[in-house]
């Protein structure tokens, strides 16, 4: 039979090691985060050379510029073919 001051004497247990996990676990955190922190490179990030960019092929921009332009009108030219209900 569990007495009251068996289970207050198993929760002080259980709280103390509870507590020592939590330490545990604290230091084990901070252990890792300074080594990652030492880890780290000290030198400054540049940012890369940037290259011209391509440039664009003017000849066939052109002739697609050329192309759609006239589909366009070509489309606008065409005659309508009315049914006998207009």
């Amino acid at each position: 039979m569990m007495t009251p001051r068996l289970i207050t004497k198993q929760l002080s247990i259980r709280g103390a090691l509870g507590s020592l996990n939590t330490r545990i676990l604290g230091l084990g955190a901070a252990v890792l985060m300074s080594s990652a922190a030492l880890a780290q490179d000290t030198e400054a990030l540049r940012p890369p050379k940037v290259a011209d960019p391509p440039s664009a092929p003017k000849v066939m921009v052109f002739l697609l510029i050329v192309l759609l332009v006239g589909a366009v009108v070509f489309a606008a030219t065409l005659k309508t073919k009315r049914g006998h209900q207009d």
